[in-house]
């Protein structure tokens, strides 16, 4: 019998990154994760996050749409948005 290689989904993609990190249960693994890819240490940490809706209308009626992915505290209490893309 012959194994088919295995295929893994790439995590940098939108669907397969809220399925990885998308629950209630994942808070802690997407802190890890964000606070290692990005280097954040000190008062600079993530300690928070909350997973957005990714479809958020534009406040004006020409731009384009925006797409958040998951919006942040850190230590020190300042709130920002970061965005997968490729």
């Amino acid at each position: 019998m012959t194994q088919k290689p295995l295929r893994f989904v790439n995590p940098k993609m939108d669907l397969a990154f809220r399925k990885i990190f998308g629950s209630d249960h994942s808070h802690d693994i997407i802190i890890s994760f964000l606070n290692a890819i990005l280097d954040l240490t000190g008062d600079r940490t993530i300690t928070e996050v909350t997973i957005l809706d990714p479809y958020q209308a534009p406040p004006i009626l020409d731009l384009k749409e925006s797409i958040l992915d998951v919006r942040v505290t850190d230590q020190s209490g300042r709130r920002y948005i970061i965005e997968m893309q490729l």
